[in-house]
């Protein structure tokens, strides 16, 4: 056996491009990759979930992330808080727009939301031009002590005291908070 070693190594001007097809990647990085790790049910619909540009994968899969295959950590958008004016929401910036110190950053706005705003989640999610955050996709039926009837909500947004009281009908809501049949 022979052994070789390289002290250093430099190549300039050459691209080395991966073969393996760009897809969406939702549970770890929220993007599209290409790193050939795709799951066995995108083999099956290439045409739905293999693509041969990252751009073409993320006008797919990721339209509402503008930072979907942004190449560099500093662009990424993270959101912080926003304590001025007594509101209760996130902002959004750059990485690189953080200065030393700046640590309240946070991966998605649900993740700021959930964070600093838990009481205030549903106003916090629906600022503005932030994309929103992520809904369950389950309504859930809670009490409106004041009005004295049962409001329908995305379970993502059920505040943690009013989950001993949601249901998944407004009739179960109804008649387990307001309804007494006086004996």
């Amino acid at each position: 056996l022979t052994s070789m070693t390289v002290e250093s190594f430099s190549l300039s001007g050459v691209v080395i491009k991966s073969l393996a097809p760009y897809y969406p990647e939702w549970v770890d990085k929220h993007t599209c990759t290409n790193d050939g790790r795709h799951p066995t049910f995108q083999r099956g619909s290439e045409s739905d979930y293999l693509f041969d540009t990252m751009e073409d994968c993320c006008a797919r899969w990721f339209d509402y992330n503008p930072n979907c295959g942004a190449s560099s950590s500093s662009s990424v958008l993270k959101f912080y808080p926003e304590y001025s004016n007594n509101l209760a929401q996130c902002s959004a910036k750059p990485a690189s727009g953080f200065k030393e110190g700046e640590i309240e950053m946070f991966d998605t706005l649900d993740d700021c939301c959930e964070a600093k705003f838990p009481n205030h989640k549903l106003s916090c999610c629906s600022v503005e031009g932030l994309g929103g955050c992520t809904t369950s996709g389950t309504l859930v039926y809670t009490p409106n002590w004041i009005d004295g009837n049962c409001l329908s909500q995305d379970e993502a947004f059920v505040l943690e005291y009013e989950r001993i009281f949601a249901h998944d009908s407004m009739r179960g809501c109804c008649e387990e908070n307001f309804y007494h049949d006086g004996g």
